[in-house]
């Protein structure tokens, strides 16, 4: 099948749920696709012998997302484990390590706001364009099945973290940075690709605003962080 993912057109030889997470990104073209994704025999006995304990549905699914993060680095993008939430126009990404609570932050933020959207709830895409970084949704997120065929301006980026009060704070230093971001990014990927992802971690250092918000899993923790994090008048 053919999809837009992230402004690629992308070939997918797929099934099952795979098939079921891209229909929504499903379009017709004669253009050369610029990513072509496959999952051979070979493929499936190596990801069985490194995850002994994944459900065959998934075998599909994760390998076809790995090599969509390895592709998509020759287009100047990179796949983030973040929940990506939409309101006003602009994508705002939650990292974290599982289980922290991204998704219940970002369902928050859908239901303090009615206009806030689930943009990926756990695998958005990240370019970086001449207009500066967009995020888009991609078929690949996480156990919600939640995104949207969509991309929008990277508005900002934070790092969440549990506590038992709501803290927010600007991060600045790119040492403190740049780990926070390596860490939830696709890697093992050779050093070509890895210096490109290092390149383009240090540019959204560079272009986006990025804060951690120390929290609890309430209302308060959401407007405090989207008061925060909008576009100051």
């Amino acid at each position: 099948m053919l999809c837009s993912v992230a402004g690629l057109l992308v070939e997918m030889t797929c099934g099952g749920r795979t098939a079921r997470s891209a229909e929504p990104y499903r379009v017709q073209s004669d253009r050369t696709p610029d990513i072509r994704l496959s999952v051979s025999q070979e493929d499936i006995a190596r990801f069985r012998a490194e995850h002994p304990d994944a459900r065959i549905l998934d075998w599909e699914y994760m390998l076809l997302c790995g090599k969509f993060c390895f592709e998509l680095l020759r287009f100047n993008g990179f796949v983030l484990h973040a929940s990506a939430v939409a309101k006003d126009g602009r994508a705002y990404l939650f990292s974290a390590d599982p289980g922290v609570g991204k998704s219940t932050h970002t369902a928050l933020w859908c239901s303090l706001y009615p206009d806030a959207r689930i943009l990926n709830d756990d695998k958005p895409a990240l370019r970086l364009t001449e207009n500066g970084f967009y995020a888009c949704g991609t078929p690949w997120s996480g156990k919600s099945d939640l995104n949207l065929p969509l991309c929008m301006p990277l508005g900002a980026l934070c790092f969440l973290e549990r506590s038992d009060r709501n803290t927010i704070r600007r991060l600045d230093d790119p040492a403190e940075i740049l780990p926070l971001l390596f860490a939830q990014t696709t890697r093992r990927m050779g050093s070509a690709r890895t210096d490109k992802l290092l390149f383009l971690l240090g540019k959204l250092i560079e272009e986006v605003p990025i804060y951690r918000l120390r929290c609890l899993p309430n209302e308060d923790a959401a407007r405090l962080a989207y008061e925060t994090m909008k576009p100051q008048a």
